[in-house]
């Protein structure tokens, strides 16, 4: 320059920001058909210190809005779903993480109680009802070895459907389910023999019970 100063220009570089990837999500691994279920997630960090907020693939075409690293949902028919979080930066909420690993929760149909489901049973196996005879209500166990669609019905002698007690997609397990006498209109049936039968696409089983009033 001409007053013999030097000129000295200065380079910034602007840190990009990053979302480190949340946990697996976690919570319960089964649940039935219409019931509410919560799962939690975390672990996710900003490199620049901002706040971060969760949203969850719950496995069904379904995803959670932007929120807590704790949500809860339900689900309204049977079977497996992969529930997944993610996170963003709270602050410019264009900057996203991985989606994390996955928790695979098996949902059953309605009515039915998992008895064991760390033990996966050898074979298909329907046990007699119990208590039986029975009033007001019984209740019945079967073992499904792989998973598979099946379905539990009541029939009357005449081999008139009553009601069905379970019905869908299935994992390996044992399952307890109650019946109360009612039909599937939710009206009492009257005393009497009943039929009860699982089936599946390679395996039938009936067995009688005796509900007395």
């Amino acid at each position: 320059t001409m007053d013999g100063n030097k000129s000295v220009t200065a380079y910034f570089t602007e840190t990009e920001e990053t979302i480190s990837t949340p946990t697996t999500p976690t919570g319960p691994s089964s649940g039935t058909a219409g019931e509410t279920l919560t799962f939690s997630t975390g672990g996710a960090v900003s490199n620049l210190g901002h706040d971060v907020e969760y949203r969850f693939d719950w496995g069904d075409g379904n995803i959670s809005a932007w929120g807590s690293s704790t949500q809860s949902y339900f689900w309204n028919s049977e079977g497996y779903n992969l529930v997944a979080a993610q996170a963003r930066c709270a602050t410019h909420t264009s900057v996203e993480s991985e989606w994390s690993s996955t928790k695979i929760v098996t949902i059953n149909p309605t009515g039915v109680e998992i008895v064991e489901d760390d033990h996966i049973p050898d074979s298909f196996h329907l046990s007699q009802n119990f208590p039986n005879p029975f009033n007001p209500e019984t209740s019945i166990i079967f073992q499904v070895p792989h998973a598979c669609d099946i379905h539990l019905d009541i029939f009357n002698i005449h081999g008139e459907h009553i009601a069905t007690l379970a019905s869908g997609s299935t994992p390996p397990g044992t399952f307890e389910v109650q019946w109360d006498a009612k039909n599937d209109f939710g009206h009492p049936v009257p005393s009497g023999f009943y039929i009860y039968r699982l089936q599946s696409e390679h395996f039938t089983s009936t067995k009688k019970m005796l509900l007395l009033k």
